[in-house]
């Protein structure tokens, strides 16, 4: 299959842009391509020889297409440019550095409650507030349009992002839910179960290591049990509560705000799950409680604002300090009856044992098998009921628990991709056991066809393990 380098102005679509093709000017031994799920964007350096201003110098910003055949290999935005003196007069070096479109996700910043519902749900969200906010931007509008490709995921708790990159909203939401997301080649938000992508391009998704050293070569493979735990333990989990909490105060309990006005500012003796878990606040003069209209103070206001009507109030929630405030114009008197009802959060650590884990330790090393990892990762975490909880917790222990297999190896055979899940079967020395791909490097060794092969030929430097990378430990 031919390759191919496009370089221009991206457009709606990949098809749509307005490229220039710059195939015939790059050095093939310059290329790597780097694809993993550790870091938050894939890479892509080249080297481009142009000689006497043959083609337009390439720009930063732009975006990069590199396909072998109809296989998308790279596809992201040149964030670099270096140019220095070729060795021929009236030559240029330009040194191209490429990543993702992740450059174009986080243009912009979240700042916004999401309301407790699907993790997916909150992702498509995301996606849409951000070209909402946008002016008509090309790219927002395709991750808005494409997320056949998010899947809906646990329920969480409502989050709020304080001007928060999108990128890293993302991950708090996939980390918080054992999920996986990144932006494939092709500009598409993936949000799916951990390497729920397989290798289809093995005979039976399996890398046989007895048969085959030729397409498969320079094998690896180390154990580790460094790091494991049989028992991990989850710290100061956040859960909803079951039933409500009713704060009642007398007006003249209320603080006072903004030079002297008196009776405005009331503090919970519990800190709400969220804001949108304050369901009422009532205020009686004497005539019954009177329904006061629900705001969200640094969204919809701010105390030295003092904004709002007759019957305005401002929720906020932190871990210590959560409050309601009247608005300027909402007067309470001293023996007015104030009545806040909400749902508040329940602090408590999730621990669970794997039993397999701890027999097989104990096996290997003569001790109880009791190995204790304290997850600090998820302190503060919310989840609006147990069963999410332990559902996260189930998927942290079933990779915690493991012995740790990692390793290596090159490859001619073309499709690797990080993220994947195949079968390694080493009968003679390992057995057969399922493994993830963390990372690919890839390097082009024959640019143009081979004659032996009919094709160009790629070497991807393979990194694998039986544990898959999304969540952090």
């Amino acid at each position: 299959m031919a390759l191919t380098l496009t370089i221009g102005v991206p457009g709606k679509t990949q098809e749509a842009n307005s490229p220039a093709s710059y195939i015939n000017f790059v050095n093939m031994k310059s290329i790597v391509i780097q694809n993993s799920v550790q870091v938050a964007a894939d890479t892509f350096e080249f080297d481009l020889v142009i000689y006497n201003n043959e083609i337009d110098a390439p720009k930063a910003g732009n975006e990069v297409i590199f396909k072998d055949g109809s296989s998308l290999e790279f596809g992201g935005v040149l964030l670099t440019v270096n140019r220095r003196f070729g060795p021929e007069k009236l030559s240029v070096i330009y040194r191209c550095s490429c990543k993702d479109y992740i450059f174009f996700l986080n243009r912009r910043l979240i700042n916004k409650l999401y309301a407790s519902q699907a993790a997916g749900q909150t992702v498509k969200d995301i996606l849409t507030d951000l070209h909402s906010a946008s002016d008509s931007d090309i790219h927002y509008e395709f991750f808005k349009d494409n997320v056949t490709n998010v899947d809906n995921g646990a329920n969480l708790a409502a989050f709020t992002f304080d001007k928060m990159i999108p990128s890293q909203a993302l991950d708090i939401i996939a980390q918080s839910t054992g999920m996986q997301w990144w932006i494939d080649f092709d500009k598409n938000i993936y949000f799916k179960v951990l390497n729920a992508s397989v290798a289809s391009h093995l005979t039976a998704l399996t890398l046989n290591i007895d048969t085959d050293q030729t397409s498969h070569y320079n094998f690896e493979e180390s154990e580790s049990i460094d790091g494991i735990a049989s028992q991990l333990i989850l710290r100061d989990m956040r859960l909803l509560s079951t039933s409500n909490q009713v704060d009642e105060f007398l007006g003249s309990e209320g603080k006072s705000h903004n030079s002297g006005k008196d009776n405005k500012i009331f503090f919970l003796s519990r800190t709400p799950f969220t804001f949108l878990n304050v369901s009422s606040v009532t205020k009686d003069t004497g005539g019954g409680d009177v329904a006061q209209t629900l705001n969200f103070e640094d969204i919809d206001g701010s105390p030295p604002g003092g904004e709002g009507g007759s019957t305005d109030v401002y929720i906020y929630v932190k871990d210590e300090g959560s409050y309601v405030r009247f608005s300027d114009s909402n007067t309470v008197g001293d023996t007015d009856t104030i009545k806040i009802t909400y749902k508040y959060t329940v602090t408590d650590d999730l621990e669970d044992p794997d039993f397999a884990a701890v027999d097989q330790l104990a096996e290997r090393t003569g001790g109880d098998g009791i190995h204790q990892f304290l997850y600090s990762q998820t302190s503060g975490m919310k989840f609006t009921n147990l069963d999410d909880a332990e559902h996260v917790l189930q998927l942290l222990r079933e990779r915690k628990s493991k012995i740790l297999r990692r390793g290596s190896f090159s490859s001619w055979v073309k499709g690797w991709q990080a993220g994947q899940k195949f079968t390694r079967n080493w009968s003679t020395e390992l057995g057969i056991e399922e493994m993830f791909v963390i990372s690919v490097t890839k390097i082009v060794l024959t640019p143009n066809d081979d004659p032996t092969l009919s094709d160009n030929v790629i070497e991807s430097q393979v990194t694998f393990s039986n544990i898959p990378y999304g969540i952090a430990f």
